[in-house]
């Protein structure tokens, strides 16, 4: 468990990195790079392309909402808020990248607490462009990575310090670790007819998590646990740099 779980941090912190990187290349770099390679007039020339994106999943949370509704908890139901970022680098007709999404829940409340359940992803993707001629980009994608699903319920409203005292473990927070993969298309269109600035996109996929961790609390695993994952389709519009 120790091991899958250091793996997964490692691949997170590489995608974050990575992303960075990405988003903080100056737009003098970015010409530098382009007086030193070659024609303007290739999709290639673009040394490096970072990008946001937010949307939409439909999330593998039934398990989870079956076991809360049996237990008398509100239900979170299937359709979850992506935020992400990331960025690649164009080699040829690859894209070679990396970028890391949060997926959230819509909270609720619960005789006083907040119950909220929400994750994130980290994936080094590989894309391939299909109209390398054409301003509207084609390109099919596949990513792998890890990724993790938080539970937590809030602590009790309280009116003394002595309560906190009295009982610290007011709260809980379960997580669970998965390996994530993902496959969809994606595409691109440059929102200036020069080509030079930013690009709109749209991606549409599935994420798949074929292998899962025990659900864990302060880093202890705990059995009985619901079998739900942040697996299953997904949409997100993109916004990246140009040139």
């Amino acid at each position: 468990m120790l091991h899958y779980t250091s793996l997964t941090r490692y691949i997170l912190t590489f995608t974050v990195l990575f992303a960075l990187g990405a988003l903080g290349a100056s737009p003098a770099a970015l010409g530098q790079a382009e007086n030193e390679g070659s024609s303007n007039d290739s999709k290639g020339d673009r040394p490096f392309v970072g990008f946001f994106s937010v949307g939409a999943s439909v999330t593998d949370l039934g398990a989870l909402d079956d076991q809360l509704e049996a237990a008398g908890y509100p239900t979170f139901g299937s359709e979850t808020l992506t935020l992400g970022a990331g960025g690649y680098v164009p080699v040829g007709r690859f894209m070679i990248g990396a970028e890391g999404t949060g997926v959230i829940a819509p909270s609720r409340g619960f005789e006083g607490r907040d119950l909220s359940a929400r994750g994130g992803y980290g994936l080094l993707t590989l894309g391939y462009q299909l109209t390398p001629e054409r301003r509207l980009d084609v390109f099919p994608m596949a990513g792998i990575g890890g990724g993790a699903l938080n539970l937590e319920i809030g602590s009790e409203p309280v009116d003394d310090f002595d309560e906190v005292l009295s009982d610290p473990d007011r709260g809980t927070s379960a997580t669970r670790l998965s390996l994530t993969v993902s496959v969809g298309v994606g595409t691109e269109y440059p929102l200036r007819s020069d080509d030079e600035g930013p690009r709109l996109g749209l991606r549409a996929g599935y994420l798949f998590a074929p292998l899962s961790s025990d659900w864990t609390i302060d880093e202890r695993s705990v059995g009985g646990g619901p079998d739900a994952t942040l697996g299953g389709p997904f949409v997100r519009l993109t916004i990246s740099g140009g040139r």
